[in-house]
């Protein structure tokens, strides 16, 4: 009897280890995946600010092109046009900031799936001792009784 004890013991130290690495492997994967969508996160608006300024660029030359055409580049027509840039240029960066909250947000998500990784395998070490001081105690006890 005290060697299915001890055999039983094993085998629970056994499968919490592998169970751990299962998780930690699991969470180191999700880590890596959070890891590349922090840098695409930071790609994509990269280029989507690249877009727009080329977009306000383009709309600016046909504003001032009209406005010179129109009524001259002075007063109303150059208040336009600064406000314009004005805006144009918020968009832009406001397209810069959400990529770097995204890349942020990615950033942390990773960490956090690395700090499970480390518990994963804490706990693992954790569950397979106390199942070997389970065993032993099954064991001791049953010698004891014998």
């Amino acid at each position: 009897m005290s060697w299915f004890m001890v055999g039983g013991a094993v085998i629970a130290g056994v499968g919490a280890l592998s169970s751990a690495n299962a998780k930690k492997n699991a969470a180191k994967y999700s880590q890596g995946m959070e890891q590349q969508q922090a840098k695409i996160a930071t790609q994509q608006a990269s280029a989507n600010e690249s877009a727009s300024r080329r977009r306000t660029a383009m709309f600016l030359g046909r504003q001032v092109s009209a406005t010179a055409e129109n009524a001259g580049l002075s007063g109303t027509g150059l208040d336009l046009i600064e406000q314009s840039t004005t805006e144009a240029e918020m968009d832009a960066l406001n397209i810069r900031y959400g990529g770097q909250l995204g890349q942020m947000s990615a950033t942390a998500q990773g960490q956090l799936y690395g700090m499970q990784a480390d518990d994963a395998e804490t706990a693992g070490y954790l569950n397979a001792g106390s199942a070997a001081l389970s065993g032993y105690g099954s064991y001791a006890k049953a010698k004891r009784g014998s």
